[in-house]
């Protein structure tokens, strides 16, 4: 997608995705009630084929939500399952830790609201008319999630990876977000960047 932009467009849009993250570790913040730092952010994007940047032959946590409205395609929050477990550790009570369905449940409402709270930020920066589904998780290894978004991605056509970190406490994590989409985003940005560029002149 990067390609599709001019530069003050994708600096428009990187600026926005890197708000939306800190909104985004400000409501984990609020969910389990610790202080999250964001520690490093990225954002990358291909107009041919993304691929997961977890480490390979290992399990992946994916939390995949639906995207409807303006904006449309999948959400995939992909986590290593060392900081699938640190997250469980840090938000259930110790008895509930090894239970798998407290896991797979906290993990899903975990990215019902990192993805709700990008969403949010994006919406109103673009102006769109757009939501997530309840998530789902999957547990993949990195080739056969990469087979997933390669099939997302030859129907959406758009994609992109933000990587970010967080401290909580003595822990960091590197949640990974890849989002498949069409090409409305694009008109999006660039009429929000136009708005944007009127206002200042």
């Amino acid at each position: 997608m990067i390609h599709l932009l001019t530069p003050h467009q994708h600096d428009f849009f990187t600026v926005n995705v890197q708000k939306a993250l800190v909104h985004a570790a400000q409501a984990f913040a609020d969910f389990i009630s610790k202080k999250v730092v964001v520690t490093d952010m990225s954002l990358g994007g291909n107009i041919h084929t993304i691929n997961t940047s977890l480490p390979e032959n290992k399990p992946i946590f994916s939390l995949i939500s639906v995207l409807k409205g303006d904006l449309r395609g999948k959400c995939y929050l992909n986590l290593s399952s060392q900081d699938a477990d640190v997250l469980t550790s840090i938000a259930l009570p110790e008895v509930y830790r090894q239970n798998k369905e407290m896991k797979e449940g906290i993990l899903l409402e975990l990215d019902n609201i990192l993805t709700a709270a990008v969403v949010s930020i994006l919406s109103n920066a673009f102006k769109l008319d757009t939501f997530a589904y309840v998530p789902k998780m999957y547990i993949f290894k990195s080739d056969e999630l990469n087979q997933w978004l390669l099939e997302d991605y030859k129907e959406e056509k758009l994609a992109l990876h933000f990587s970010t970190g967080f401290k909580i406490e003595s822990h960091d994590i590197h949640p990974e977000f890849i989002w498949v989409l069409d090409e409305n985003i694009i008109k999006f940005i660039e009429s929000a960047h136009k708005t944007l560029q009127k206002s200042l002149s």
